[in-house]
């Protein structure tokens, strides 16, 4: 039990010093929302918007209509009807 303590106390304590010595925090250990080097912190991946995802939906499934329905214009014209209702 003794020894138990004794080794979280050395824990908290070296952190503390690492974040009062190091000036950053190691990973995992409160972090602020500031990146000192690029290379450590990688940028965020961009959020693409929900209407380009709809796009290229509507891309595919009109280009699988075409593929499908090359002979019977009508069946295609309501095909590419189908998906643009679906994704339009």
């Amino acid at each position: 039990m003794r020894s138990k303590r004794l080794v979280s106390g050395l824990a908290g304590f070296a952190v503390s010093a690492a974040l009062l010595l190091g000036g950053t925090a190691p990973a995992g250990v409160a972090q602020s929302g500031v990146c000192i080097d690029p290379n450590y912190c990688p940028e965020e991946p961009a959020v693409q918007s929900p209407t380009t995802d709809q796009q290229q939906l509507l891309k595919k499934c009109v280009k699988k209509a075409k593929k499908k329905f090359r002979n019977d214009a009508t069946k295609k014209k309501a095909a590419i009807k189908k998906c643009k209702k679906k994704y339009g």
